[in-house]
C-alpha cells in the first residue's frame, strides 16, 4: 500500500480524517520520476523524512543519485507543509 502513490491516497482520502496522514519520505518511491509521486502525496503530508539520495526504478537494482533538495524543498513549499523536515 506504500510502495506507490495511489494506495497511500486512496486510504486518506477514504479515512478523511484530520488524524490520518502521510509521511513524506524520499526513500520510498523508485519510479522512473519519484518526484512526481511525492508532489501527489505532498498535501497529505504531516512528516518528511528527505533522503539525501533517490533511487529510480527498481529498487533492488537501481543506483543511488543525489537528491534534489531544492526540488523536494519546494513540492513541500508549494503545498504550504509547515512541519519537521527529518534529513537523512
Amino acid at each position: 500500500i506504500t510502495e506507490k502513490p495511489d494506495g497511500l491516497l486512496k486510504l486518506v482520502r477514504d479515512v478523511n480524517s484530520p488524524w490520518l496522514g502521510i509521511n513524506f519520505d524520499s526513500g520510498n518511491f523508485h519510479s522512473d520520476d519519484p518526484y512526481a509521486e511525492l508532489e501527489q502525496i505532498a498535501p497529505y503530508a504531516i512528516n518528511a523524512q528527505v533522503k539525501v539520495v533517490i533511487k529510480r526504478g527498481d529498487p533492488k537494482s537501481a543506483k543511488s543519485e543525489p537528491s534534489d533538495l531544492k526540488r523536494l524543498a519546494k513540492i513541500l513549499r508549494d503545498v504550504g507543509y509547515r512541519g519537521y523536515v527529518v534529513l537523512e
